[in-house]
């Protein structure tokens, strides 16, 4: 499985992904998922300001090839260089408000090994430490 998490520039928006899948980097396709979703926050500061869509269109979930950044459905990543409009595939997650054309400050691409720990420590971090506390 995989989570990616990008920070717009100049912003304290935050967007990402999940799908179940790798990226493996040798394929040059479009990988079929009913398990992946994408998320904006639109203040990353603020939780309650972040929107999921889980997809629509399953045989666009993940793009999968090794020049290219985190791409789901519409979200596209070429060299850094990111949108989130329509390529002829319709709307293949529902919008959730992220802009169609947009900088990224930096972002960070995961695989998780262990979703139960994943969560629990996702969990733990969101709803138990307070915040300022390590």
């Amino acid at each position: 499985a995989t989570i990616w998490i990008a920070k717009i520039k100049n912003s304290t928006q935050l967007i990402g992904g999940y799908n179940p899948l790798d990226w493996n980097g040798s394929r040059y396709q479009w990988e079929t998922t009913a398990d992946s979703f994408i998320f904006n926050s639109t203040n990353g500061k603020n939780i309650s300001t972040s929107k999921v869509s889980y997809v629509k269109k399953q045989n666009r979930a993940v793009f999968c090839n090794y020049n290219y950044g985190p791409t789901m459905g519409n979200i596209y990543c070429d060299n850094n260089n990111w949108s989130n409009e329509d390529r002829g595939y319709g709307e293949v997650y529902p919008s959730i408000g992220i802009p169609e054309n947009f900088e990224v400050e930096d972002y960070e691409v995961f695989q998780i090994l262990n979703a139960y720990i994943f969560l629990k420590t996702i969990f733990f971090n969101i709803y138990v430490v307070p915040p300022g506390v390590d």
